[in-house]
């Protein structure tokens, strides 16, 4: 009886031995991490990564000891990938039903994300909370949610934009009224020498959401535990307070 008790322990032993050495090679392992190109928040670098959104999620990563890889895609392919598993996490992401029935949340946001309204210049009145956009056609971008508030309006008229560039195209050509998009990016495109100030941006915000990391269902639920934890020690560090003064001022206006 003692031998077997001895033997049995052993094995504990040994499966606990297995079990930890199969999380430290688990977590030698990069997090793959996806997302789309959202500038001046998430820019792809000669270097890599960029932006402070992924300054954010990489100092977090830091904190938790994991290595972490970025790659960029389209919106809609970046949530395809994740879906199917052939990704661990999703950057910058809102969180809805249908994608909370999908992913893994984290439980801690990033930072707040607020949306406001561009228009051309040339439009005699300004467009400036989405009450104003009733009987308009307004882009939208495909796979995105904007808010609850903007996605409820039956009121407007609604047309698909592969990307901002072609969405601030239509704009330019008259060919949709409005564009709902992040105050930064929206300052960041209107600012660009390209648009010689053809845009303007709604000077108050239409709705705020925010911005989360989503992971694949396939990841460990104790990885996801692991980042919250390290995003509330960092949520409430200086260091947080100034990436966050960086977002606010991201396009490099005060």
């Amino acid at each position: 009886m003692r031998k077997r008790r001895r033997w049995y322990a052993a094995q504990l032993v040994l499966l606990w031995w297995a079990s930890l050495a199969w999380i430290c090679t688990a977590r030698a392992e990069p997090v793959q991490m996806v997302t789309e190109a959202w500038p001046p928040l998430l820019v792809e670098g000669e270097s890599g990564p960029e932006g402070v959104l992924w300054e954010i999620t990489e100092a977090v990563f830091q904190r938790m000891d994991t290595p972490v890889e970025l790659t960029f895609l389209p919106w809609k392919r970046a949530m395809r990938q994740l879906e199917r598993g052939h990704s661990d996490a999703i950057l910058g992401i809102k969180r809805n039903p249908d994608r909370a029935r999908r992913f893994q949340f984290s439980g801690v946001p990033l930072v707040s994300s607020e949306s406001v309204i561009l228009h051309t210049r040339a439009r005699s009145e300004t467009l400036d909370d989405l009450a104003d956009l009733d009987g308009l056609r307004i882009g939208y971008s495909a796979g995105y949610f904007y808010c609850p508030e903007f996605e409820a309006l039956d009121t407007i008229h609604r047309h698909r934009v592969p990307d901002l560039d072609a969405g601030l195209k239509m704009l330019e050509l008259e060919r949709i009224d409005a564009l709902l998009m992040n105050r930064q990016v929206a300052e960041f495109y209107v600012s660009q020498d390209r648009y010689q100030g053809r845009f303007r941006a709604s000077p108050h915000v239409a709705c705020t959401m925010d911005l989360f990391i989503a992971f694949s269902r396939q990841t460990s639920e104790s990885l996801i535990h692991s980042f919250d934890e390290a995003l509330r020690q960092l949520r409430s560090s200086p260091a947080y307070q100034d990436m966050l003064r960086r977002y606010r001022n991201a396009t490099g206006r005060s």
